[in-house]
This record gives structure tokens, C-alpha cells and sequence, in this order.
């Protein structure tokens, strides 16, 4: 399976945790090395435990352009940034929302919410692509 070497794995697991979340909202994705835009419809994990009861691990794979084991970090999801909540719902209807719904919202409308422990988000760390206007429409 190929994948691109300069991931940290810290950044491979947000980076999987991100498209786990968004995988019923229908998440468009692009291909990396060809550039290529399409929907995410599966993703393949495995977890690595090493001599542990814990996960110290993720290997995850995409079935894409006929092949079914393309690494994860050939891929960058396409997300909306923050500031777009403005655009998409208003302040009262947004403070209406439990955390659960809050969460179930941001994944249904591609909003980038996940961070890492410095709180930097998926498109802040280069790896997730900002989505155009309507893309989701």
C-alpha cells in the first residue's frame, strides 16, 4: 500500500477520525498524487496494538480509481472552515444545538472542527482542502 511518508501518525489517526465522522455525510475527497475529486464511499482500518491493550496505530486504506488499498494519506477531505457557520445557520439556532447535535451538524455540513492537542484544525495543518462554495449543495 503507498502513502506518503512526511505524515506523522498523530496526524494520519485526525486525519482518519475526520473521515470516519463524515463517511454517511457523503465527503468529497481528492486524490492527491492525480488530482482526482470524488465522494468517499469506504474506508478500510486496521488498528496496531504492539504488545499493548491500547491502539498505538491506524493503518487505513481507500478503494479509489480501481484500487482498493490506497493509503489514507493520499487523500485530503474537502471542509468548509468555521467561519462559514454564519452562512449556513443562524446564532440562535446554532445555541439551540446539544453538544451531540452540534457535532452530528458539523459533520453533515462539512465544517473542519476536529484538532489536534495544539487546536489546530484539519485545514490549519494542510490536510484537508477548503471547499468551494455550493460544493456541498
Amino acid at each position: 500500500m503507498k502513502h506518503r511518508k512526511d505524515y506523522k501518525k498523530d496526524d494520519k489517526i485526525l486525519l482518519v477520525q475526520d473521515l470516519c465522522s463524515r463517511l454517511p455525510h457523503g465527503v468529497y475527497i481528492k486524490h492527491m498524487p492525480t488530482g482526482i475529486i470524488g465522494k468517499l464511499n469506504n474506508i478500510n482500518i486496521v488498528h496496531i496494538y504492539k504488545d499493548t491493550n491500547s491502539v498505538q496505530d491506524v493503518e487505513a486504506s481507500i478503494a479509489f480509481l480501481g484500487d482498493d488499498h490506497i493509503d489514507v494519506t493520499c487523500f485530503k477531505p474537502f471542509l468548509y472552515p468555521r467561519s462559514k457557520i454564519a452562512d449556513l445557520i443562524s446564532a440562535k439556532e446554532f445555541t439551540q444545538l446539544s453538544d451531540m447535535d452540534l457535532i452530528e451538524w458539523y459533520n453533515a455540513n462539512h465544517i473542519d472542527y476536529h484538532t489536534d492537542d495544539k487546536g489546530k484544525t484539519m485545514l490549519e495543518k494542510g490536510l484537508a482542502i477548503e471547499a468551494p462554495d455550493g460544493m456541498y449543495n
